[in-house]
């Protein structure tokens, strides 16, 4: 009887961590690099075409409608390519090398009066 107790109490803790991990990787969401790779070159694509045509963001628009995003100014552009970059440094698990080439003095203007924490 006291090994079913044990054995009980062991299955319940294995499966109480399981649940754990699997509720922990739910609310972290899981960033692809292939998806964020794509945005990417698209956002890329994006600026080379209304560079050189010289037309509005919104007549190249179409790729970014699926996702949800609009963009319609060189502001929507900009916050997109950072969103999109920033999530691309996370999914390769490279967040501390961005920290490390932030701090270096070709950077400063960065981390000067206007933004300090970073």
């Amino acid at each position: 009887m006291k090994n079913l107790f044990r054995s009980l109490a062991v299955v319940l803790a294995v499966g109480a961590m399981g649940q754990t991990f699997y509720v922990y990787a739910q609310e972290a969401g899981i960033i692809s690099i292939e998806k964020e790779e794509q945005a990417l070159m698209d956002l890329i694509e994006l600026k080379r075409q209304v560079d050189v045509n010289g037309e509005p963001y919104t007549i190249f628009n179409d790729s970014f409608k699926d996702d949800g995003e609009e963009i319609l100014n060189e502001e929507d552009f900009k916050e997109s390519f950072t969103t999109h970059a920033l999530r691309y440094i996370q999914a390769i698990e490279a967040e501390e090398t961005l920290r490390e080439v932030i701090q270096r003095p070709e950077f400063r203007n960065l981390y000067g009066r206007d933004n300090p924490g970073i």
